[in-house]
């Protein structure tokens, strides 16, 4: 078994064939127990080793990050991989694929997240957040989604406006934060 994704080329499975050894009898299971037992100070370094970046991510977020981080790594490319590296970021959030269901039938707001009309738009996702997103946690989600999401792909936007900000003032909109439009 090849721990290669499936999208590589044949001069880069052959070059792993080559040079490392048919890792059939790897246990991944191992990554999970250092995911788990990994003092919180160390994450950082744990997971830079699996080439993932877990700024910005609570404790309980960025172990289950890095536990995935094969299977995402693996399945680069799917809606699948995307919609996990988005639920490390909000549990909660909600990613719109293309266009080509939505019609003029009331059930869908007309808010610049959503085309209508028209099927060129079928590569694009957006994601709707259930949380304030600050500035700098936005541009990460945009990246990291982009990363695993296929090449045709195109985020049309990050939507936090419904993300449950109240005028509490607990949010200020200077630097950090805006009002939840993100593109």
């Amino acid at each position: 078994m090849s721990l290669l994704p499936k999208h590589k080329s044949k001069f880069d499975k052959r070059l792993d064939e080559f040079f490392g050894e048919q890792l059939a009898g790897l246990d991944l299971g191992v990554i999970n127990t250092l995911a788990d037992s990994c003092p919180a100070g160390l994450l950082p370094i744990l997971a830079a080793s699996f080439d993932v970046n877990i700024q910005n991510l609570g404790e309980v977020a960025a172990r289950g990050l890095i536990k995935k981080s094969f299977e995402i790594h693996h399945k680069n490319g799917t809606a699948w991989a995307v919609r996990e590296v988005v639920k490390a970021y909000d549990a909660g959030a909600l990613i719109i694929e293309g266009n080509l269901s939505q019609k003029y039938n009331a059930k869908l707001k007309h808010d610049g997240v959503r085309r209508y009309g028209s099927n060129t738009h079928w590569a694009e996702f957006s994601i709707l957040a259930s949380k304030p997103l600050s500035i700098e946690t936005a541009k990460q989600l945009k990246a990291k989604a982009l990363s695993v999401a296929a090449v045709r792909c195109v985020l049309a936007s990050i939507d936090s406006t419904h993300g449950g900000a109240t005028y509490d003032g607990n949010i200020k909109y200077d630097n950090k934060f805006n009002h939840g439009e993100y593109r």
